[in-house]
């Protein structure tokens, strides 16, 4: 039986990358993915969707979901999607944790050195009155461009580590804005 995974990622940024870790995944045959579809399926016409479509869409296929993964690159934060899915999937009580995929080629061969901000600081949850950024329960890691096949292991290494938060959902996300820094309840 295989691990349903959901991926989320920067689709504009990091489609290339996400589909190697997803290739690299469905060759092992431990795990299935999903969350997975490139850019144009549905964001240019005929196939745009709205965004009441793109949520549902993320919905469905995050509910049979055993675990989460947020794929890093550059500027996988500021993307609305990734954050719906890291809202979503907190909210759910998913096990999730993020890759740094930035040394990853892309289509072109080119690797990325640009900023990147963990998409977990981006939102904090209330522990008895005091705000704990969601860095602080869900880890990262890095894949290593040119390792695939020894990645498996480390991978499954993660989502093991990951399982211990399964069930983790608290009453109150709080998500933090980029600007200002001040907590908003979401």
């Amino acid at each position: 039986m295989t691990t349903p995974v959901f991926l989320t990622f920067n689709d504009v940024h990091d489609n290339a990358r996400a589909n190697r870790v997803r290739k690299v995944l469905l060759a092992s045959g431990q795990y299935s993915v999903s969350g997975f579809w490139p850019y144009t399926a549905w964001s240019q016409p005929p196939h745009n969707k709205g965004r009441e479509q793109i949520a549902a869409q993320i919905d469905q296929e995050l509910t049979p979901a055993a675990i989460v993964l947020v794929l890093i690159g550059a500027d996988t934060a500021a993307n609305e999607w990734v954050r719906y899915v890291i809202h979503a999937a907190h909210a759910a009580g998913k096990p999730m944790f993020g890759i740094y995929v930035n040394g990853i080629a892309d289509e072109r061969g080119q690797t990325t050195d640009a900023d990147l901000v963990n998409p977990f600081e981006r939102f904090a949850v209330l522990e008895a009155g005091r705000k704990v950024r969601l860095s602080e329960r869900y880890r990262t890691y890095t894949w290593n461009d040119g390792d695939d096949a020894g990645m498996l292991p480390a991978f499954a290494a993660w989502v093991a580590a990951a399982m211990p938060m399964q069930g983790y959902a608290d009453e109150a996300t709080v998500r933090l804005t980029e600007a200002t820094a001040n907590p908003v309840v979401a």
